[in-house]
Formats: structure tokens, C-alpha cells, sequence
């Protein structure tokens, strides 16, 4: 299939409860390029605008002004079902705070977003423990999510970022609640994939992380301070 070479924000402002007395602003003409190749990471402190910024990426949410764009594709001239199939084929989403279905099992979550491509279930679960495995949660292929540890639904969570072989991927906080190697082996298939022609977005406190990323965009309250290689 044909990679996602590049993703842009041409002054993104986001405004949240705007004409209101409690009007703030989570980004601020915010200009940015990512591109395909090695991971891109948005540093800043807790409230800096990076999950905002995933979000808009996403297409879950939409800009005040400004406008977001995949390979020259303005997310702001889509339709809502235009924007469906946008972030169904081509993106990726690691949230914090990921929703599953109860009682359903892991495998069933994870690729519960092919059943609309017409994914037969034993296909559907072929390709589930295919990331499982890499994970490291293969013998958790039937158990139903409530069951999980913290690291263990956070990375089910990735499991169903990766399964329809997105073009970009946005993982916010990706290596939470993981052990060291844990995060050394989500950090890998993070890599991989931009390898591959991806274009990998992360959000992280993590040195770890840090390290491992290729390029930096850096948020202080909306605004962009830096955006460059990253220099240790």
C-alpha cells in the first residue's frame, strides 16, 4: 500500500469554552511538520497542548483556525464520513485512556475495527495475535479486558493501534505503566514501523523515549518553542 509521506498543522489554534470565562487556548498558531521515517516526539509539561495537538492530528477533534494536512489532504475540507474512513485506514490512535468492551475477548477488541472492511473473525483473530504476540500478550488472546493489568491494557491498546496497518500512528504516552522491557519493546515497534514509511507521533515524559526519538517538537502552554533533531 502506499505510506503516508507527511503530515503538516499550518497554524493550528485551539480554543477551548471560547467567549466564556473560562476560554483558554491548548495551542496557539502552531506550524509543525512530521514526516515518515523515525519517531517524531512532542515534549512538554502536562498541559502543554500535546494530546490536543494527537487529537487534531487524529481528526477527533477539530481546530478553532488553521488547518491539519496528510500528504497535502486538508482534514478541514472532509465530510464526517470522509473523516471516518480517514482515521479508520490510515490512523493509528494510543489513547491514555483507551475504551474496550467488557466481557468481549482481547483479541475481539483489538480488531474490532476491521469488521467493518468485512474481516472474517478467524482472519480478524489471526492478525490480533499476530501483535499480541509481539507484545508479549499472546496467552491473553481470550481473556476478556477487565481481567488485565494496567500495562497489559495499555499495551492491548497499542495492539489495536497497529492492526489495521495504519499509515500514521499517534501513541500518546506510549510507554506508561510498562516495565523497562516492556517500553524497550514498545519503543522497537514504534520504530519499526516508521521504518517502514510510517509517520510515528508520540507524546512522552520518558527519556527513554527521548532518546529514541528522531526528531522533536516542543510545546510550552500551545506554542511551539522547538522543532528540530533531537540533540541528547
Amino acid at each position: 500500500m502506499s505510506r503516508c509521506t507527511s503530515v503538516r498543522l499550518l497554524a493550528v489554534t485551539k480554543v477551548f469554552q471560547p467567549g466564556t470565562s473560562g476560554e483558554s487556548a491548548a495551542l496557539s498558531n502552531l506550524t509543525v511538520s512530521f514526516e515518515s521515517g523515525g519517531l517524531h516526539l512532542v515534549w512538554g509539561p502536562s498541559g502543554s497542548g500535546k494530546t490536543t495537538l494527537l487529537t487534531i492530528v487524529g481528526a477527533l477533534d477539530a481546530p478553532t483556525s488553521g488547518d491539519v494536512t496528510i500528504d497535502g489532504l486538508s482534514l478541514g475540507g472532509l465530510s464526517e464520513p470522509e473523516l471516518c474512513r480517514l482515521r479508520r485506514h490510515r490512523i493509528g490512535f494510543l489513547f491514555q485512556r483507551p475504551f474496550f468492551f467488557p466481557g468481549m475477548p482481547v483479541w475481539d477488541n483489538v480488531s474490532i475495527g476491521l469488521v467493518s472492511d468485512g474481516f472474517p473473525a478467524r482472519r480478524r483473530r489471526e492478525i490480533a495475535a499476530g501483535w499480541l504476540e509481539r507484545l508479549g500478550l499472546i496467552d491473553k488472546l481470550d481473556r476478556p479486558p477487565e481481567l488485565l493489568s494496567g500495562g497489559e491494557f495499555h499495551r492491548v491498546s497499542l495492539a489495536r493501534a497497529l492492526v489495521a496497518d495504519p499509515d500514521v500512528i499517534l501513541a500518546d504516552e506510549p510507554t506508561a505503566q510498562l516495565d523497562a522491557e516492556n517500553s524497550t519493546n514498545v519503543i522497537a515497534i514504534l520504530q519499526e514501523r516508521a521504518a517502514a514509511g510510517c509517520v510515528v507521533i508520540v507524546t512522552s515524559h520518558d527519556p527513554t523515549v527521548r532518546r529514541s526519538a528522531r526528531r522533536l517538537a516542543q510545546l510550552d502552554h500551545g506554542r511551539l518553542i522547538f522543532s528540530g533533531e533531537v540533540s541528547g
